[in-house]
Formats: structure tokens, sequence, C-alpha cells
């Protein structure tokens, strides 16, 4: 998380860093004496809480000054709390929950597991001597993952110093994490959450290629399924999906052009607005009138023109998502025409659009998105299947788009909320938009895994 996000509450504060080892804004974990203070990331320092709270870590660095005569640690403790159930009182306490922690007073390294109230510790291990030397940074990481039997790892400078296996958890089966501070002060940066799976594997990216109970018509990706150099004309674009449906456009005058490194690091396919094109041919797996569609797409427009319908994907009469001069957005099946209520849109910007359509007008899930926020309702859906071609990058009235495609994911069928926020998260972490995800979208930061 951003260093900029550090804040405090109760017994903890937010400085510039004294030790010269971590950067920027920085923890103060201060707690005293004798006093502790556990408190939960998300309310402290504002990291994300929307996270598969069963199989995780949590990873910290510290540091002191190296010029205090007296270490401002020496009888303290630091840790970090896993699937604590609750935080309650003030300071903050965690409850029932795993404490990986390391102790300059007894120069040990101890996993706990406390249940209702009672600390038990499960593992001990002598403190490596470097744990507590100044005017270094070191990093401290407690690993938890399983249920029936949960393996604890206590990592210091990324070397496993405690490891336990708990076959006595009780409900220690999820929760959320936080850290602990005893006995001194401590500055602490970059506290982030790493994902498991059961495991303790990393988790694999979720991709298209999971959804499930729907399937993916076409997947065009710019850096896929081309192997042209940047400024070179492209003929083909390889659907990616299982079905084949390759964009193609035979004209040199009528292709559009590979840019390379143009969102974050990654290709996109340029179209000139005049007279650039793609295109495939009908087919079976596009169309979608039986079960209705669900389109998103990444692409960067260069201008709002004063000519409505700018097509950047249409299958014309059945289904097309369109640039507009008034709204900037907008979707139609043929017949039915919708658009957002005010103006939204940015040009030279890649933008997540996509829509979902609604073919029963009864699950209220149909509408246009952009970077994840409904923009539009549509309750209808697409047009009755025909021949057209499917196009990207204008429709067969002749209009045409000028901007950059980066991706574009046709999914045969309505994506439900969980579905269409995967898509979302994966495009949106992919080509780094995610910052304009909604605060409340469960994939603003961090990606969708399987």
């Amino acid at each position: 998380m951003a260093k900029s996000n550090w804040k405090g509450t109760s017994g903890w504060g937010a400085i510039d860093d004294p030790t010269g080892k971590l950067t920027g804004r920085v923890l103060v974990c201060s707690a005293g004496v004798s006093a502790v203070n556990e408190d939960y990331l998300s309310e402290v320092v504002g990291t994300s809480s929307t996270f598969d709270k069963t199989n995780y870590s949590g990873q910290l660095e510290y540091a002191w000054p190296a010029s205090t005569s007296i270490h401002p640690f020496a009888n303290g403790t630091l840790g970090v709390i896993a699937r604590a159930q609750t935080f309650s009182g003030d300071p903050a306490l965690a409850q029932d929950c795993y404490i990986g922690e390391i102790d300059l007073g007894t120069s040990k390294a101890n996993i706990i597991r406390r249940v209702a109230g009672d600390d038990a510790v499960i593992n001990t291990a002598t403190l490596p001597e470097e744990a507590s030397t100044r005017g270094q940074k070191h990093s401290l990481e407690l690993r938890c993952y399983g249920t029936t039997s949960v393996t604890l790892q206590l990592l210091l400078d990324d070397t496993i110093i405690a490891n336990v296996g708990d076959t006595a958890a009780n409900r220690l089966t999820s929760g959320i994490p936080g850290i602990k501070c005893s006995s001194g002060t401590v500055y602490v940066d970059n506290f982030s959450i790493l994902q498991y799976t059961e495991d303790g594997l990393a988790p694999k990216d979720w991709t298209p290629h999971q959804v499930t109970g729907l399937t993916v018509a076409g997947w065009w990706k710019g850096d896929e399924g081309r192997t042209l150099a940047s400024g070179s004309n492209l003929s083909v674009w390889a659907d990616q999906s299982v079905n084949s449906n390759d964009f193609a456009q035979a004209s040199a005058t009528n292709q559009p052009v590979v840019a390379l490194t143009t969102v974050n690091g990654l290709p996109s396919i340029k179209f000139d607005g005049v007279d650039n094109f793609l295109a495939v041919p009908d087919h079976a797996t596009l169309d979608l009138f039986t079960n209705g569609a669900s389109l998103f797409i990444v692409q960067s427009p260069n201008s709002f023109t004063t000519t409505a319908n700018e097509p950047i994907v249409s299958k014309q009469s059945t289904y097309q998502l369109a640039l507009d001069n008034t709204k900037g957005y907008e979707w139609t099946n043929g017949t039915n025409t919708v658009e957002p209520a005010a103006f939204v849109g940015t040009t030279s910007v890649f933008q997540i659009s996509a829509f979902v359509t609604d073919k029963g007008a009864s699950t209220g899930l149909g509408g246009i998105w952009l970077d994840g926020t409904n923009e539009a309702a549509i309750v209808y859906n697409v047009g009755a299947d025909n021949g057209n071609e499917l196009f990207a990058g204008k429709n067969s009235a002749g209009q045409y788009y000028d901007g950059n495609i980066a991706e574009i994911v046709l999914v045969h069928g309505e994506c439900g909320t969980a579905t269409r926020q995967k898509i979302e998260g994966y495009l949106a972490h992919k080509y780094a938009t995610w910052p304009r995800l909604p605060s409340t979208h469960p994939y603003r930061t961090i990606k969708p895994t399987v």
C-alpha cells in the first residue's frame, strides 16, 4: 500500500522516516513500558480488507535509528497478527487469533495461539541476533494457511525462524490481520497482505479462462495473438478463447496498427477513425440472442467527436458498444439504445468499458459500466441473431472508432456481479487502471485469484 496512507490511531502515529532505512512516511509503533497495541490494519493504516481471509500472510518492514544510545525496543515485542476474529478495547486488542512475534527481552521468536484471552505459545525459537540490529531494515512475516491442520511460519528477513503445525485451531479458520507492539518504539513500513492457497502456494491469477457457468465467445489481447512489431499493420488478431474467432483485415489500407507499450508496458491496437477496422465472420458462438451477452473492452478513445456512434465493437443490429458525442458511451441492439444520464468518459486514458444485457428484463444486472462503475441500466437483450460480421473499430453503417484497444472479452451469457467484477479486476490490474475502480470494488487493491 502507498506510504502516504499511513495514519495513526489508539497509540499509533505517523512521521517521516527517522531511521534512514525505510522510506517516506512510516508508522510509529509505540507502546510505552508495558502497554500493548494490537490493531486491525484496515482501520489503522487503510489496507484493504477485501481478500480471502483463510490463507494469507502479513508482512512488514521495520527499523530503528542507529544513533540512539539506548535501544528503544530493548524489552519490546513486535508481532504480526493473523485470523483475528475481532479487535476490541482501546487500544484495540486482537481476540482469538494467531500471533507471530519477536521478543527482544527474551531473545525468542514465538508463534502464539490466542483463544478466549489465553495465549498459548505453540512454537518458540532462539531469535537471531540481527533481528534487533539498529540502522538496518528488517522484514517480519507470519504465514498462516490451512484449516483442518493449520501451518504457521514466522519469517525474519525472508528466512523461516519458527515453523509449526496446529491441529487445535478451534475456530481459527479465517480472520483479519494486524500488528502487535509492546514495551518500546519501532518504526514500521510497507505492511502488506500476501495471498496463499490451502497448500501454502501462491495462488494463480484469475483470468477469463476461469469463467464458470458461462462461455467466453471471444477473447482478443494486444499482448497475444499477434507477432508484429510496433508500427506494423495488423492483418490478424487471433482469438484466445477456444472458438478461433480471429479478427482479420486483408486490406493494408484498412488495417489498424500495432502500438507497443502503450498501457502499463503492454501493447494495444491503434484505429485511426477513418478506415481502420477488423472483422470476424459470423459464427454460432457470436450469436448471443438465446443467452444474452457481456462485453468488456480496455480502450482509450482519442476523442468523443461531434458525430455520434463511433463503434468500438459492433455486430450492428445485434449488439454494439460505441462512443457517443453527448453521453460518452452508447449501447444498442439495433432497436433499443441505452446511454448514461450524463456525459462520462475521458480521452487518451485507457478505461474498462463494458455492458451486460438483461434478456428477461428481470435480473437487474444489465447495464453499462465504466471502470467498474455502473453508468446506465440495460433492460434489453441483444438483437436477433443474424449473419452480420463482428467488427472491431467500425460498424456496417461506415462509422469508425478513433483510439486504441488493448483487450476485448466477449462472454456468451449475462455475467452476474461476481463474474463481472472478476473480469474487471483482471483487466484493471493487468493494465494498471485499478485506481479508477470504485473504493468498494472487491478487486480494487488485489487481483482476483484462483
